[in-house]
């Protein structure tokens, strides 16, 4: 039998693995996993997939596999070759972590280094006799265990670059929303109406909420959603042509890929769109559908009603406040966000004392979230179709939107997105 510590490793490591897996699902998530790990935009993004698996899942099974194999003499090549498989794809997504996605996982490389020590300690215990030269090296009890290992990275690594999934869906306006969505709009505002005068389940998607400030009407989700453009701010001119709208939340890590995607697919049409900003705190104080609170939302009140307030104060500043709260890899400190807000705005806004005026913005905003009836932000809202989850590619959302909106093709040309060149 081989010492036991590595099969007491690897099954530890397999554990943590389960635990990510199960822990990343729930409605907790990851104890400890706020901006500064950003652990769900790398469990939700594209390289947390190996087609449509979860690399979490195969994870678990590489170490439980690795565990049961190192417990047997017999099997002693075969755990080699697991041990350098798992080691290889432990620095296969280590690298990903430091160069391509600029985001730590630190339960990932905790199973990561686990994988290194045991590959160590296999390495330490193993005792391949040596080919005799006439045989040559090829005959050496490492090389299939080399090669097996090789040709397990070359499936992962082929499969990731090759086997891209969408991280996102689109759902069309059929069945997910014939039901709830037209009930309820049924009972939308008229123009006097007060927001605070309605029950939840009364005030409907069709959002117009006062007669002095309504104006263009944008009709979404195939006229499930209306929206008057006055009330909520927006990125573009509110005179383009095409007209959607995305819900979203400062403190979201998806939202902020997803965000500068939209951004960047709109700025790179031809032809104008705007964009309509609701965000969506994804906090109980100001956000009723939602229970729990994880820490990197502490603050997501606030920040709504930074942006909100300097949109209200210099409508004409908005664009460049939004730009500058998903400008870094994660959301600026409060402080540094509440005087970004008064630079901008000339007056001072106090996030943390509740307004009126801000927070009906909110409310109107959260009220056509808890209508569409979805778990999960962002939610980019078009004619036709929302499309859910983190978008990251410029490219299929650019031909998404031309579909969508009927816009004409436009002329090959480079798009330049995060250090990746997408050729439409």
């Amino acid at each position: 039998m081989m010492q036991a510590l590595p099969v007491f490793i690897s099954a530890f490591a397999c554990c943590i693995s389960a635990w990510i897996l199960a822990s990343r699902r729930g409605p907790a998530g990851l104890p400890g996993c706020g901006d500064k790990f950003n652990c769900e935009a790398l469990f939700t993004g594209r390289w947390s997939r190996w087609g449509p698996i979860p690399v979490s899942i195969l994870g678990t099974l590489a170490y439980l596999l690795l565990s049961v194999v190192l417990g047997v003499r017999e099997f002693e090549r075969l755990g080699l070759a697991l041990a350098l498989a798992v080691a290889g794809a432990g620095a296969w997504f280590v690298f990903l972590q430091a160069v391509v996605l600029r985001k730590v996982c630190a339960y990932c490389n905790i199973v990561h280094l686990l994988g290194f020590i045991v590959l160590g300690l296999v390495l330490f215990h193993s005792s391949p006799k040596a080919a005799p030269a006439s045989r040559g090296w090829w005959r050496a009890p490492w090389v299939v265990p080399v090669l097996i290992a090789l040709l397990g990275l070359v499936a992962l690594i082929g499969g990731q670059l090759l086997l891209a999934p969408k991280v996102y869906s689109v759902e069309s306006v059929g069945e997910r929303y014939e039901g709830r969505l037209s009930d309820i709009g049924a009972a939308g505002l008229s123009p006097s109406d007060s927001l605070s005068q309605q029950s939840p389940m009364k005030l409907g998607v069709e959002l117009a909420v006062s007669s002095e400030r309504l104006t263009r009407r944008i009709s979404l989700l195939g006229g499930r959603v209306k929206l008057n453009v006055a009330d909520w701010p927006i990125r573009g001119s509110s005179d383009a042509a095409h007209l959607i709208a995305v819900v979203f939340d400062y403190t979201c890590p998806v939202c902020r890929t997803t965000h500068a995607s939209i951004c960047d697919a709109i700025k790179g049409l031809h032809e104008p769109i705007g964009l309509q900003i609701l965000p969506v705190p994804t906090h109980p104080a100001c956000n009723s559908t939602i229970k729990n609170v994880l820490p990197r939302h502490g603050y997501a009140c606030e920040y709504a009603r930074l942006a909100i307030g300097v949109w209200q104060t210099r409508p004409d500043r908005f664009e460049e406040f939004d730009r500058f709260m998903f400008s870094n890899g994660s959301t600026p400190p409060i402080g540094v966000a509440i005087a970004k807000a008064a630079e901008l705005a000339g007056v001072s806004i106090d996030p943390y004392r509740p307004s009126k005026e801000i927070d009906g913005v909110i409310q109107r905003a959260v009220e056509v979230y808890r209508a569409v009836d979805k778990i999960k932000i962002p939610i980019l809202m078009l004619p036709r179709a929302a499309v859910l989850g983190e978008i990251n590619s410029v490219g299929q959302l650019q031909k998404l939107l031309m579909g969508e909106l009927g816009l004409p093709p436009q002329p090959r040309h480079i798009v330049r997105r995060s250090g990746v060149d997408e050729q439409l």
